[in-house]
């Protein structure tokens, strides 16, 4: 659903070896327009409130970052 949406880059899930219990999410966006943008569409919220009660605690908060370069 996200993948799809207008602005979205690159949606990576990924686990650190050194602590198998924590998942990190990394996602690139034209711009955190888009990002907010993305949160408008049926069922993204939903989805994001059903991943909320497998998690053990609440998700620590992303980073902007600003892009300096790219090929």
């Amino acid at each position: 659903m996200i993948s799809k949406a207008q602005g979205s880059k690159i949606f990576i899930i990924g686990k650190c070896e050194d602590d198998k219990s924590s998942v990190y999410v990394t996602e690139l966006w034209n711009s955190k327009e888009y990002h907010d943008n993305s949160l408008k569409f049926p069922g993204v919220k939903e989805l994001i409130m059903k991943a909320m009660t497998i998690l053990d605690g609440q998700p620590e908060k992303g980073k902007e970052i600003k892009v300096l370069s790219r090929n």
